[in-house]
């Protein structure tokens, strides 16, 4: 169980705001203990934004951007993950040289840290600001070329 999630101006956010944020757990790990991570990305997805994901991922200006921005992360130790595609998408070839960011229909960058004393001090908030720091650039990314769902909410 997760003790909440804290956005980037310190507030406290709810389980389903994650779409283009920062967010802070502090959560009980399944050892037992307690683990503490940061994550940012878009993990709540309409059918409009994986499209808009998709063919951004397909350009070969603003996917190369991406492969940046995601190789960065990966290099500096964040994992990347989201719910994927078991096969390709329709429309893309099984050659295309982004396919693996193409089968994402959300994604995610994570720093998860271990259960050690530092993780309640003060220096915790310089571990989040440069972890938030480093994962801006996806944000931003996100934020540019996937954007809000601009689908009407269905009736209930």
């Amino acid at each position: 169980a997760c003790a909440g999630a804290v956005g980037a101006a310190g507030e406290e956010l709810p389980d389903e705001v994650f779409q283009h944020h920062r967010r802070l757990r502090l959560c009980d790990g399944l050892a037992g203990g307690e683990v503490g991570f940061v994550a940012a990305g878009f993990h709540a997805h309409a059918s409009d934004q994986v499209d808009r994901y998709r063919n951004a991922g397909d350009s070969d200006r603003t996917g190369a951007q991406l492969v940046k921005v995601v190789d960065q992360l990966s290099d500096a130790g964040y994992l990347i993950s989201g719910e994927k595609l078991k096969t390709r998408p329709r429309g893309f070839d099984a050659d295309h040289p982004r396919l693996e960011l193409l089968r994402h229909k959300s994604l995610t960058a994570e720093r998860q840290w271990p259960p050690e004393p530092w993780v309640h001090t003060p220096a915790a908030l310089d571990r989040v600001r440069d972890a938030w720091a480093a994962m801006r650039p996806l944000v931003e990314w996100i934020s540019t070329e996937v954007g809000p769902t601009t689908t009407p909410p269905s009736p209930r």
